[in-house]
């Protein structure tokens, strides 16, 4: 009796199944995904910089994770749509020469967007993101994988006690410049810039990992920010100072600012001359170098590099193909 029950059951189940169309879901599900482009100079090819250096990038390792999202399409907020389903996966730990691909999964078809927001472990005590078995590790060597445990080099050591020292590392830049028989080195592990958010809109398809390419433009690290500028407006007591500070950029490849870092002239940029402010703001109106305003917008290469790295995941598209 039991076992005639079961058949019918079956018999059942099948029937109301072959109603379904083929290919139909109740709850069909799709992925996004990114697609690495590394760059020439992010490959390790050579290139020379507008004030006559020759740079080679040796290692460029970064800590990312994929987020992907699907969207609400009765939100009415144009530039930041509420996500009625969210996939984050990683971190993940690759070299930018590589091409890498990284996958949101489980997502429900519609409209979606994606990308890859830099990543950094949690150091200490109360860490948790740091475990093995929770940061991927793609086709890197230990030594450099150990760079990522430590504390971004971005801040001071005496810092230890705050929360920035309690952070590791986004990125790890190994590179050297050379020019009239000198030699420069660069060997920096620091903090990615905290980017805007910048979804690339997808579409999610159902049981389909939809992708979009993803630049890694190793050369925006030699280009980009270069100080601040100051503009010097008249205050209500009819004085001149300096006021609105922005981020002065250069569209060429460039090098000597870094080899400037170099205080003791040893070849090599410790962390410690990469965080020492060097830069002054360009102000016509600040006095002198005492003036708080220039104290306050003096630039350090860390800083410097941190704000570059915002243009080296260039999500949607692709390297230009050189320098």
């Amino acid at each position: 009796m039991i076992q005639a029950l079961v058949r019918r059951a079956v018999v059942l189940a099948l029937a109301i199944a072959s109603c379904v169309p083929s290919g139909e879901e109740a709850d069909p599900r799709g992925a996004l995904g990114l697609a690495t482009v590394p760059s020439p100079i992010a490959r390790g090819e050579s290139f020379v910089t507008k004030d006559g250096w020759t740079v080679h990038v040796e290692e460029l390792v970064v800590l990312a994770a994929i987020s992907g999202n699907a969207l609400d399409p009765a939100s009415e907020d144009v530039l930041f749509p509420t996500a009625r389903a969210s996939s984050r996966q990683g971190p993940y730990l690759f070299k930018a020469s590589r091409p890498e691909t990284f996958v949101a999964p489980g997502l429900p078809v519609g409209a979606g967007g994606v990308w890859l927001p830099y990543h950094w472990l949690v150091l200490g005590p109360s860490r948790r993101t740091n475990e093995p078995d929770e940061m991927e590790t793609r086709n890197v060597e230990p030594a450099l994988v150990a760079r990522f445990h430590l504390p971004s080099e971005s801040f001071e050591p005496t810092l230890s006690t705050t929360w920035t020292a309690a952070l590791g590392p986004s990125i790890l830049l190994i590179a050297r410049g050379e020019k009239g028989g000198r030699v420069v080195r660069i060997d920096f592990a620091f903090r990615g810039a905290v980017r805007p958010f910048n979804e690339i809109p997808l579409e999610i398809r159902a049981n389909t990992v939809n992708q979009a390419p993803l630049a890694v433009a190793a050369e925006s690290l030699f280009s980009g920010p270069t100080g601040y500028e100051l503009r010097c407006e008249v205050d209500d007591a009819g004085v001149l100072k300096p006021r609105s500070p922005t981020l002065s950029s250069t569209s060429e490849l460039v090098f000597d600012d870094l080899a400037s870092a170099d205080a003791d002239g040893d070849g090599k940029l410790s962390a410690a001359e990469l965080r020492r402010p060097l830069i002054p703001p360009r102000c016509e109106c600040c006095s002198s170098v005492d003036d708080e305003s220039v104290r306050n917008f003096t630039s350090s290469m860390a800083a410097l590099l941190e704000a570059r790295s915002g243009e080296l995941l260039l999500q949607g598209r692709e390297p230009s193909g050189g320098p």
